[in-house]
């Protein structure tokens, strides 16, 4: 199945950035080969994607172990343009005493 949007929705957005909710993660791990297309679709046409904390949040936070935590961040970083200041900034925050970067034990109990 291929996604479908407006003829001119590439075109409106070149040059700008598009911001991604969790439902689009969720969709991209369901239908990874048409959103795969349509991610680099979007880059090749100068289209940064971004996200906000909160959407990593909602996506790592339902980890079941370390290793699925790794690999949604993995995919979160592969998807979205997330330069290094933004990454350290991250890894600092805190979320009910604990920190996200280091202690994702805490996040999932």
């Amino acid at each position: 199945m291929e996604i479908v949007y407006p003829t001119q929705f590439i075109s409106s957005l070149r040059g700008k950035h598009l911001l991604l909710d969790t439902n689009v993660f969720r969709d991209a791990v369901s239908r990874s080969t048409d959103f795969s297309r349509f991610f680099n679709n979007l880059k090749q046409n100068d289209i940064t994607l971004v996200t906000v904390d909160f959407v990593r949040l909602e996506l790592l936070k339902g980890s079941v172990n370390e290793t699925k935590y790794k690999e949604k961040e993995k995919l979160i970083a592969e998807i979205v343009f997330l330069d290094s200041d933004l990454r350290n900034r991250w890894n600092r925050t805190n979320y009910h005493g604990c920190s996200v970067g280091s202690d994702a034990n805490a996040v999932w109990g």
